[in-house]
C-alpha cells in the first residue's frame, strides 16, 4: 500500500512538473513573438525610401562662382540609378550627361550619388523634393532645393516657368528679325532659389526680382544690367522695356507669352 501512493506521488510530481516547463515554453514563445513584433515594427518604419514616391525628374538652379547660376536635373531612377545634367544659366553649352548609381542612408532619408562631378552629391530626401545637403550631411543656410517635375502637380505646360531656359523668339514692338547668335541666345530665366531673373538680350546681363501671384500674374522689380556698349541693343532695349511692362504670362506645350495689363503679347519665348 505505500509503494502505491508513493508512485501515485511521484507521477503526480513529474504531472506538474511537465505543465510548468510547457507554461514556461508558452510564456517564452510569447514574449519571443513580441519582441519579433516590435523589431519588425521599427524595420518597417515610413520614412522617405518607403513612404514617398521619390522617382522622377528634379530640376533646380544653385549659384557658381563663375556665372549667375546652374541649372541641374537629376533624374532619380527605382533601381539606384541617376542621370544628371548640368547647364550654366549664361552659357548655352551643356556639362556631359552623367549617370550613376545612388545609395541611401540607413535612416531611408537621405541619398548619396556615387561619382558626381561639378553638383553636390548629398541631398534630403523630401516630398516632391530634393534638398542639398554639405559633404557632413547637413542642409545648407541658402536652402538649396531641386523641385521634382513629374509628380502629380505639374502645371498646365511640362515646361514650368521657372527653372526653365526660356528663348526670345518674338519682340512685339520690334519689327525686324531678331539676330542672336546660336551659342547665345537670348533668353530669360527664373530661378526658384532666389526669385532672380537672369536675361540676355545681346549686349549686357540683365538681372533683377521677380514675384509670381495668382492667375500667373508675375512682376520684375529691381532690374539692373551690365553697362556695355555694343553697336545693336534694340532687342535689349525692348527687352529691357518689355520686363518692366510685364503683368502676366501664358504657357502654352514649349511656348510662353509676357502679357502687360491688356492682357496683349509683349514677347514671345521658346523653352530650350
Amino acid at each position: 500500500m505505500k509503494n502505491e501512493m508513493l508512485t501515485i506521488a511521484i507521477c503526480a510530481m513529474l504531472l506538474n512538473s511537465c505543465n510548468q516547463t510547457e507554461n514556461n515554453n508558452t510564456n517564452n514563445d510569447k514574449n519571443t513573438s513580441t519582441t519579433n513584433s516590435t523589431n519588425s515594427a521599427t524595420a518597417t518604419a515610413d520614412n522617405s525610401f518607403n513612404a514617398l514616391d521619390w522617382q522622377g525628374t528634379y530640376i533646380g538652379t544653385l549659384s557658381c562662382d563663375d556665372c549667375d547660376g546652374k541649372q541641374i536635373s537629376i533624374v532619380l531612377d527605382k533601381n539606384l540609378s541617376y542621370t544628371a545634367v548640368v547647364k550654366h544659366i549664361t552659357k548655352s553649352a551643356k556639362l556631359p550627361l552623367q549617370k550613376g548609381t545612388f545609395e541611401w542612408n540607413n535612416e531611408g532619408n537621405k541619398i548619396t550619388l556615387n561619382n558626381v562631378q561639378n553638383i553636390p552629391s548629398r541631398y534630403l530626401v523630401g516630398e516632391n523634393e530634393l534638398f542639398v545637403l554639405d559633404a557632413d550631411g547637413n542642409r545648407l543656410q541658402e536652402n538649396y532645393s531641386l523641385t521634382k517635375q513629374d509628380s502629380g502637380m505639374a502645371p498646365i505646360s511640362n515646361f514650368p516657368i521657372t527653372e526653365t531656359r526660356w528663348i526670345l523668339q518674338e519682340l512685339t514692338e520690334q519689327k525686324n528679325k531678331l539676330n542672336a547668335a546660336k551659342n547665345k541666345p537670348f533668353f530669360i530665366q527664373l530661378r526658384a532659389s532666389d526669385n532672380r531673373v537672369i536675361a540676355f538680350g545681346g549686349c549686357n546681363n540683365i538681372a533683377g526680382n521677380y514675384a509670381i501671384t495668382e492667375n500667373n500674374q508675375v512682376k520684375f522689380t529691381e532690374l539692373m544690367s551690365t553697362m556695355m556698349a555694343c553697336e545693336n541693343m534694340e532687342t535689349e532695349t525692348i527687352l529691357s522695356k518689355v520686363l518692366e511692362q510685364t503683368n502676366s504670362y501664358k504657357i502654352s506645350g514649349n511656348t510662353m507669352q509676357l502679357l502687360n495689363k491688356q492682357m496683349q503679347p509683349l514677347a514671345t519665348f521658346v523653352a530650350e
